[in-house]
């Protein structure tokens, strides 16, 4: 039993030490595994490919309106009326993930300055900007392909993701990236999309299309004149059509079709029915459907169109860091005054009593059926 006593007091001395440090770390403030994931840093942990087959981009814009023109007819009386519509409403940032690795979803972080009790700036950081990840709002089942030196590769079908941010921070260069899913996992091998920015004051200007309106056959050149600063251009040809029938909400899809975005999106009723999306870097001012993908562009889909069926075609610039700056269509231009090839649209209520125009930011063409050889 002697021989016992000196582990005992050794015991009794290395408890009486651990009592004093949880007695002590007690005092202090715990984080939550839910304020650890929140703390900001100066980059997320992941992954940026080369400039050769980049894994995603993303593309920013500040939200801005769609003014519709409505015209209503009551007792004789006819009475026109403006209002806007936004995607998420005035001074939110909009902003689209192309994804060409199938990654499940997306973790979306925002930048933001810090400041100390002072108000005085103390660097910066990310931030997620939700607590749950982004899926897939478009899938397309067809592969992408890229542009290199060597000849076009075949890379995974492409998806789109879109986000929005109703209450970005005040600074004012906004600043965005996004972070893959892959099989639950996002950690530091996960691909990251580039470092999207886009400005509170940032405009967004027309794009002027010199592509023909009613061109010869259905492989037709889509052309543009050059817009200062674009890296690129995303090009969208489709059509609309109605998932559900109900008629008195598709006037207001339709308006929702043709809110500014790379891709016109579509909700719940009314899609885009894609026939061609692809991009195209600067200075590239054209593209002929049906031709090889130029250096450094892309082609996410491609369906051979129809011959005297009526497409809209939609051409947006993006910057070096992924911001919108310029796209098809007149904001303010209606049917009544400058007429579809200047990228509006019109919709009609079925009682006839009101007419709504609105722009599409697309250019409506018809190509034509080519002669007999």
């Amino acid at each position: 039993m002697m021989t016992l006593r000196p582990f005992r007091s050794a015991c009794s001395s290395l408890l009486a030490l651990s009592l004093a440090l949880l007695t002590a770390s007690g005092c202090s403030k715990k984080l939550s595994v839910d304020e650890l994931n929140h703390l900001p840093v100066s980059n997320p942990d992941g992954i940026r490919g080369t400039l050769d087959q980049t894994p995603s981009d993303m593309v920013l814009w500040t939200d801005f309106p769609s003014q519709v023109q409505e015209i209503t007819v009551v007792g004789g009386i006819t009475d026109t009326t403006y209002y806007n519509v936004y995607r998420s409403g005035a001074g939110a940032v909009q902003g689209v993930i192309l994804d060409y690795i199938q990654s499940d979803g997306y973790t979306v972080f925002r930048g933001q300055d810090m400041h100390d009790s002072a108000g005085v700036a103390v660097g910066g950081g990310f931030r997620p900007l939700d607590d749950f990840t982004r899926t897939p709002f478009r899938r397309w089942a067809d592969r992408n392909y890229y542009g290199l030196a060597s000849g076009t590769v075949a890379l995974e079908p492409a998806q789109l993701f879109a986000f929005s941010d109703p209450t970005p921070p005040a600074d004012s260069l906004k600043t965005y990236l996004g972070r893959s899913v892959m099989m639950g996992v996002s950690s530091t091998h996960s691909q990251l999309t580039n470092r999207g920015q886009t400005r509170s004051n940032g405009t967004v200007s027309q794009i002027v299309y010199t592509g023909e309106i009613q061109p010869p056959d259905s492989l037709f050149r889509i052309s543009w004149q050059a817009v200062p600063g674009a890296a690129g251009y995303w090009i969208h040809v489709y059509s609309t059509f109605l998932r559900r029938k109900e008629l008195n909400a598709s006037g207001d899809e339709a308006i929702r079709v043709g809110l500014a975005s790379p891709i016109a999106m579509g909700g719940d009723r009314m899609m885009a029915r894609d026939g061609f999306i692809g991009y195209v870097p600067a200075p590239n001012t054209s593209f002929k459907l049906g031709s090889d993908v130029p250096l450094g562009g892309r082609i996410l889909l491609y369906r051979v169109l129809p011959a005297l069926q009526e497409v809209l075609v939609r051409v947006t610039a993006v910057d070096a860091m992924g911001r919108m700056i310029a796209i098809t269509g007149r904001n303010d231009a209606f049917v009544s005054e400058q007429g579809p090839a200047f990228g509006t649209d019109s919709y009609r209520e079925d009682d006839g009593s009101r007419l709504r125009n609105f722009p599409t930011h697309a250019i409506l063409v018809t190509p034509k059926r080519p002669p007999p050889r």
